[in-house]
């Protein structure tokens, strides 16, 4: 049986440092290398119960690491993995994960306890980071309710685009995205050094209406010409 909700789009823009935006560090947006850590944007797209999610942002060694397969930064830090996804709606939290790590699998839907902030996942370590950003979903009581597939392509620069394919039938994290009742937090990396934060009400879903208004202005203008 198909799932009931809306179509809806959602654009969470980070806009600061761009696709190749070189070595510049910490204006209170971006801590660290920017070829590193940059986020531009999340793109939320989704019908029924399919969900499309594509994020673009600078992550790697040097940039453009397409692997996720983790950032040393020396400093005696550990090393440095990508954010999950991370939505919450009322007192419902779920999270969907770039990579495999504490029984949460890569690209896939699970409805969560809370999240971990960095410092929890790095273990206190030296240096300039966020400790207390939320990063991570916890994996402990964790319940799996959508299946995904992610895919990884380089773009332009040191810039990368992450893109999830979902497939659920969770009616509450349906209901959420269709209203826009929901807050997205996705960092990065662990560390937190660019996060992005955002409320669903605050930005534009349900595109059907914008485009229901735009051919409701061009028949009026239709109808102007022919008087």
């Amino acid at each position: 049986m198909a799932v009931q909700a809306a179509p809806f789009f959602y654009t969470f823009y980070d806009p600061y440092g761009g696709p190749n935006p070189g070595a510049a560090g910490n204006n209170g947006d971006v801590i660290g290398a920017l070829r590193r850590f940059d986020i531009e944007k999340v793109a939320i797209t989704g019908d029924g119960g399919q969900v499309h999610i594509a994020v673009f942002m600078n992550y790697g060694q040097e940039g453009g690491d397409t692997s996720l397969g983790g950032i040393n930064v020396g400093y005696g830090f550990p090393v440095l993995h990508p954010g999950d996804l991370m939505f919450t709606s009322g007192a419902s939290h779920w999270a969907i994960s770039l990579i495999d790590h504490g029984g949460l699998t890569a690209g896939n839907l699970f409805e969560v306890t809370g999240f971990l902030k960095a410092y929890e996942v790095l273990g206190n370590p030296p240096g300039n980071f966020r400790p207390n950003a939320d990063v991570w979903g916890d994996g402990n009581g964790a319940n799996k309710t959508g299946d995904g597939a992610l895919t990884t392509a380089a773009t332009t620069g040191s810039q990368i685009r992450v893109d999830v394919e979902l497939t659920t039938s969770n009616a509450a994290f349906l209901h959420a995205l269709s209203t826009g009742d929901f807050e997205l937090m996705f960092a990065a990396a662990t560390c937190g050094n660019d996060i992005v934060t955002g409320e669903g009400g605050s930005e534009v879903p349900e595109p059907m209406t914008s485009l229901l208004i735009g051919a409701g202005l061009a028949g009026l203008g239709l109808l102007r010409r022919r008087t």
